[in-house]
């Protein structure tokens, strides 16, 4: 594990299994985002244990995930998302280890807002995406000679279920996203990720995270990961993220590593 990923303890959790969670599935939900310094994950989920339950996937309260991203040579995708088109995709490759499964996802963002995921499980990562050419003409406008890898991302997911089922969050961390030999390593931070019921008049996650002064943003990993690792494309709808990111990196490394 990365020094800069602090040590967590998820003892005295609750525990709720991968399937009780995709059986309590919220219909009608709201979704809110959230940049933090890592240091902060294990006051969180000492807080957050009261009201919340561990979900284990694979026997692991812990996953990690690897995705490996696909776009165009003019990452029509990332400047889809950048150019703040509504109807839009993203497109990648997923695994998640902790129950060796592999996954061909397709994520279509529609102008209401409103993502619709599709996916189709595959044997591994190195698979040729040709292999599967009619279920990305029949979800996106893409064929597979189009596209190209672009980055892979790497990083370990929490997943809480509050107790009345009513709030789900997310915490990402260990983040690193790789082009070839380049890697750029966003493990000082976490990535938090609340989906609530409509009905639901105040989150408790957002309560708590308003309680360290922090405030919901929209972020995309993958675009993300792009700007990070491509230095010539535009960037300036992400860089407001970038520079919040970059002074909880400095600030890590100033503040805590000796």
């Amino acid at each position: 594990m990365n020094s800069s990923v602090p040590d967590i303890s998820l003892e005295g959790y609750h525990t709720i299994s991968l399937e009780e969670v995709m059986r309590a599935s919220l219909a009608e939900r709201m979704e809110q985002k959230y940049i933090l310094p890592a240091i902060l994950l294990p006051d969180l989920l000492q807080m957050l244990k009261k009201d919340f339950d561990l979900m284990v996937a694979g026997g692991q309260p812990v996953q990690l995930y690897e995705s490996v991203y696909f776009d165009t040579p003019a990452l029509s995708t990332y400047l889809a998302h950048h150019n703040g088109i509504g109807d839009r995709f993203k497109i990648r490759l997923r695994k998640y280890h902790s129950t060796s499964t592999s996954f061909l996802e397709i994520k279509h963002r529609i102008p209401t807002g409103k993502v619709i995921k599709k996916r189709i499980q595959v044997s591994d990562l190195m698979i040729d995406l040709s292999m599967y050419s009619e279920f990305l003409r029949c979800n996106s406008p893409y064929h597979p000679e189009e596209l190209e890898e672009k980055i892979r991302s790497y990083y370990y997911r929490i997943t809480l279920v509050n107790k009345v089922l009513e709030e789900r969050a997310t915490f990402d961390y260990g983040l690193l996203f790789t082009r070839g030999n380049e890697r750029q390593d966003f493990s000082p931070l976490v990535i938090a990720e609340f989906k609530f019921s409509k009905d639901l008049r105040r989150p408790s996650c957002q309560d708590l995270l308003r309680s360290f002064h922090i405030r919901n943003t929209s972020i995309s990993k993958y675009c993300t990961g792009i700007a990070s690792l491509y230095q010539d494309v535009r960037k300036n709808r992400f860089k407001q993220n970038l520079r919040k990111i970059n002074r909880i990196i400095v600030n890590h490394y100033e503040n805590h590593v000796r």
